[in-house]
This record gives C-alpha cells, structure tokens and sequence, in this order.
C-alpha cells in the first residue's frame, strides 16, 4: 500500500467519523458513566491489577535488597579471612 493510498484511506476515515458524529461516540459503559455496576467492577479490576503489579514489583525489590545484604556480609567475611591471612604470614 503506497504513502498517498494509505494517507487518503485515513482521510475518509476522518471526514467519516467527522460526518457521522453520533455514530462515533462512545457508550455509557465506555464512557464511564458513574454508578453503574460495570464502571464499578471496571474500576475494582484496575485496582486488582495495580495491585499485583504493586506487589511484583515489591517482591522483586526485597529480593534485590537480600542479595544486596548477603553481598555485604560475604566481602566484609572475604575481607576479614585476608586480613587474618595476612596476619598470619608476618607472625
């Protein structure tokens, strides 16, 4: 499909949609109009699903923190084992 086909199909897409205004709106339920029981299920549904991206993230989070921590302990353990190497060698 060419530049100026594809430019003249999105043309009429928009004078269409501009023609027939009531044709493109959108319904209530799309709309959001407020107090119906699907904007509600809609709107506890995102919430789920922040929910769980919150709680993913969280995880991955402490999990980075204890590596981190065990990271700390075994060079301050490597440190401590040269320092005492060392140590040893000039005795």
């Amino acid at each position: 499909m060419s530049k100026s086909s594809l430019f003249a199909l999105l043309l009429a897409a928009v004078l269409l949609t501009l023609a027939l205004p009531g044709t493109a709106s959108a319904c209530p339920v799309c709309y959001g109009a407020p107090g119906t029981q699907v904007t509600e299920a809609i709107d506890t549904a995102v919430l789920f699903m922040l929910g769980v991206v919150m709680v993913m993230l969280g995880s991955a989070g402490a999990f980075i923190w204890y590596l981190r921590g065990k990271a700390i302990e075994v060079a301050a353990a490597e440190q401590h084992a040269a320092q005492l190497k060392a140590a040893t060698a000039q005795a």
